[in-house]
């Protein structure tokens, strides 16, 4: 848990080692702790996107979008 939160309030989520859980859950967690403005920022940030990739592949990223689009009003992404 303090590296995540270390990692988070640098905002260098993407440079964390795979432990196997956090590029699985990240934006679970995110999104059940109500934080979907940074759950968005996440899905949309080219490093995380990139280590995410890298460990769980497009199916779990697309799952990703897909979640975040059930808890968004509209469609759009806001930055």
């Amino acid at each position: 848990m303090s590296e995540l939160l270390h990692y988070l309030l640098l905002g260098k989520l993407s440079e964390m080692t795979d432990d196997g859980y956090i590029h699985w859950n990240l934006l679970r967690h995110m999104l059940k702790a109500g934080l979907i403005k940074m759950a968005q920022k996440l899905v949309t940030d080219l490093s995380w996107l990139t280590a995410k990739l890298s460990v769980t592949g497009p199916a779990d990223l697309l799952n990703d979008y897909l979640s975040i689009k059930g808890h968004v009003d509209n469609k759009v992404l806001s930055w």
